[in-house]
């Protein structure tokens, strides 16, 4: 097996689609590109919801349409301010619906 057929192998694996039904909401900071984008990808394979964190919104916005998901969707934010990682913060909070003793960040 090849290290190409290996890593397909592994992708396919390592996050089966949801079974219980319930959705879940990631955020991925820059998502716009590289990793991030892949992680993107991979994990709305699995049914989750995720939210593109990037700081520039009109590249987000070109990543969001490459995905092509209706469960995808670009939030702005910049880790290295602090107002911006606030206001990320109080929009994902409104995003998930989390049990009363845990507390969304």
């Amino acid at each position: 097996m090849s290290c190409r057929d290996r890593r397909e192998r592994a992708a396919l694996t390592a996050c089966p689609p949801l079974q219980d039904g319930n959705s879940r909401t990631v955020l991925i900071t820059g998502a716009n590109r590289g990793l991030g984008l892949e992680v993107s990808r991979r994990l709305l394979a699995c049914g989750m919801n995720v939210v593109l964190a990037c700081r520039d919104v009109q590249a987000g916005g070109e990543a969001l349409a490459a995905l092509d998901d209706r469960r995808a969707r670009v939030a702005r934010l910049d880790v290295a301010a602090a107002a911006s990682v606030a206001a990320a913060s109080a929009r994902a909070s409104g995003l998930c619906q989390c049990p009363e003793n845990v507390k969304p960040c």
